[in-house]
């Protein structure tokens, strides 16, 4: 999940916060949280892994 937010207001600067969570559930648990904070859903992305979340391995050469 990341956040994004121009801040116009002083510095022009763009800003991102970036959360990593072990399941699908508790990153929607924190989006809800960003958007009862007062957080546009035009600025919050969720972005998933896999399914089941595996992940690639490499095998020792």
């Amino acid at each position: 999940m990341t956040y994004d937010n121009e801040d116009t207001m002083t510095s022009g600067a763009r800003k991102s916060v970036s959360a990593l969570f072990d399941d699908r559930a508790e990153a929607q648990r924190a989006v809800e949280r960003l958007r009862t904070s007062g957080i546009s859903e035009d600025h919050i992305r969720m972005v998933e892994g896999p399914a089941g979340g595996a992940t690639a391995q490499r095998s020792p050469e």
